[in-house]
C-alpha cells in the first residue's frame, strides 16, 4: 500500500478531495505554460539570425537554435549573434540522414557535430534529428556524449524520458503558418495549438526554419507579443529539459492541511510550484499566481534531500 502512494506522489497529482486537485505545477515560478520557441538554422545569415533575435530580445523571450554544424565550416563568424541563446545540434550535413540510420552512422555525425560546435565556443546539450528522423539509435548515442535532451519528436504537450534524455516534443511546424497555398487557413490552427497547450498547463514548443521566420518576420513577432501576453515561461528547450529533470525528483505528500513537496534529487530545486484546484489561502508561499479558481503557490527555494511546506488556510 505505501509504495502505491508514494508512486502516486511522485507523479505529481493527487487529489486533495472530490473535484479538487492539488498537485506540483508543470513549470516554476507559477507560469502556467511554456513556450519554446526553436529555429532550424540550415544556412542561415548572420542578418537573419540578427533579425530574430531583435523580435525575442524586445520581449525577453528565450529560444534554442538547431545548427547543422558542416554548414558553417567555411564562417563559423554568422553564428555569433546567437551565442547570447541556447545552441543545440541539428547534426553535422543534414542531407546525409535521408537515408542511413545504423548506430555507426549517427555516432559519427553527432559526435562530428558536437566536437565543432565546442570547437567555436559552444556547450551543446540537445539534439534534434535532421528530418526529425530520431529512433532507439539516436537516445543511445545523445546518451553516449552526455546529451541531456531530443527534440525530433511529435505530438505531445509535456517532456517524458527516454532513458536518461529528456524528450522536448514539438507541438507545430510553424513554416506550414506562411505556406502561401494555406495561409489563409493555417494561422488559425497554430493559434488554436497554443491556446490548447495554455489550457492544459502545457508546453507549445515550434519548430521553424530561419529564413521562412525572415520571410515572415512581422507575422512572427505578432505571435510571440500574443504569447507574452499571457503569463507563459518563454524558455529555451535546455531550460525545459532541465527542470523537468529536477519535477520529477519532487515528491509532493498532503497531511491535513499542510502540503509538502520533498526533492529527492542531488541538487537545489528553485521556483517549484503547487496548483490548488480550486484556489485556497496558503501560507508560506514565496508568490503566487492566480487563474479564475486555481491557484499557483510558488515555494522557496528547496535544497537536496530537504522539503518545504505550506499551510493551506480556513477560510
Amino acid at each position: 500500500m505505501r509504495r502505491f502512494i508514494v508512486l502516486l506522489l511522485i507523479s505529481g497529482c493527487l487529489a486533495a478531495a472530490p473535484g479538487e486537485e492539488i498537485s506540483i505545477a508543470n513549470w516554476p515560478h507559477g507560469y502556467k505554460s511554456a513556450v519554446v520557441a526553436t529555429f532550424d538554422t540550415e544556412v542561415a545569415s548572420s542578418k537573419q539570425l540578427e533579425d530574430i533575435t531583435a523580435v525575442l530580445s524586445s520581449k525577453n523571450a528565450n529560444a534554442t537554435f538547431f545548427v547543422v554544424a558542416g554548414y558553417f565550416q567555411k564562417n563559423p563568424q554568422d553564428l555569433e549573434v546567437i551565442k547570447k541563446y541556447e545552441v543545440a545540434s541539428l547534426g553535422w550535413i543534414q542531407k546525409d540522414w535521408a537515408n542511413v540510420m545504423s548506430w555507426e552512422f549517427q555516432k559519427s555525425e553527432i559526435k562530428k557535430a558536437d566536437e565543432w560546435l565546442r570547437s567555436n565556443g559552444f556547450n551543446p546539450v540537445g539534439f534534434r534529428a535532421p528530418f526529425l528522423r530520431s529512433d532507439a539509435a539516436t537516445f543511445k548515442v545523445l546518451e553516449s556524449l552526455g546529451y541531456k535532451y531530443d527534440s525530433s519528436q511529435y505530438p505531445g504537450f509535456l517532456p517524458y524520458r527516454f532513458g536518461k534524455i529528456i524528450e522536448v516534443p514539438l507541438s507545430l511546424n510553424f513554416d506550414l503558418y506562411w505556406d502561401k497555398s494555406v495561409v489563409g487557413y493555417a494561422a488559425a490552427p497554430a493559434y488554436i495549438t497554443f491556446q490548447k497547450s495554455y489550457d492544459e498547463d502545457g508546453l507549445f514548443c515550434f519548430y521553424t526554419h530561419t529564413k521562412r521566420v525572415n520571410e515572415n518576420l512581422q507575422d512572427f513577432s505578432h505571435f510571440i507579443n500574443f504569447a507574452s501576453s499571457r503569463n507563459v515561461w518563454f524558455a529555451s528547450a535546455g531550460e525545459v529539459a532541465e527542470w523537468w529533470a529536477q519535477r520529477e525528483k519532487l515528491e509532493l505528500q498532503i497531511r491535513g492541511n499542510e502540503v509538502t513537496v520533498k526533492n529527492n534529487g542531488d541538487s537545489s530545486v528553485k521556483g517549484a510550484a503547487i496548483k490548488f484546484k480550486p484556489k485556497k489561502k496558503v501560507a508560506g508561499a514565496v508568490a503566487v499566481q492566480e487563474y479564475g479558481d486555481i491557484l499557483y503557490a510558488v515555494l522557496p527555494e528547496i535544497p537536496a534531500g530537504r522539503e518545504v511546506k505550506v499551510r493551506v488556510e480556513q477560510t
